[in-house]
């Protein structure tokens, strides 16, 4: 529609949603809206124009406010989304010991002095089983710091 505008004033455009434009001498100069961020982790809703601080975007994945959820890139954090603000804790027991370790696949620190460490490296919690993958019949547990392996009955 053929509509007319003072020089200087601004408009939204009749093209495109996202866009207000400014009449200046005499020629239409359109730009996407300016979108103000005011939370961490906002939600752009489908055909919304700005992102929202009701809900939360976070690592690729949309969580409803006050949604608790697991990210899949750290299972061992638990987040709550509040208003466009993600907050994540790790839920591990406290440990007295001065000298910790996270074994591989565990999420919380273990005291290294109840650890077995392996000749390759890899450590073990107190208790812990393994079944050497050079020796299937065979058992590995580590008992008070200590690797202990038994025979176990099969058929090679």
């Amino acid at each position: 529609k053929n509509v007319t505008y003072l020089d200087g004033s601004s408009f939204p455009s009749a093209d495109a949603d996202c866009e207000n434009c400014t009449c200046l001498e005499g020629s239409v100069q359109c730009e996407p809206v300016s979108c103000p961020i005011l939370c961490s982790h906002p939600y752009q809703p489908p055909g919304a124009c700005c992102p929202i601080c009701e809900d939360c975007f976070y690592l690729g994945r949309f969580h409803k406010n006050r949604g608790v959820f697991v990210p899949e890139t750290n299972p061992c954090e638990t987040c709550l989304c509040a208003l466009g603000y993600v907050d994540c804790t790790t839920n591990c027991p406290p440990v007295s010991c001065n000298s910790t370790v996270v074994l591989p696949g565990e999420c919380c620190p273990v005291c290294s002095d109840e650890t077995c460490v392996r000749d390759d490296g890899v450590q073990f919690a107190q208790g812990q089983t393994w079944t050497p993958v050079d020796d299937p019949c065979t058992q590995c547990a580590c008992v008070r710091s200590d690797i202990v392996c038994r025979a176990l009955t099969c058929d090679v």
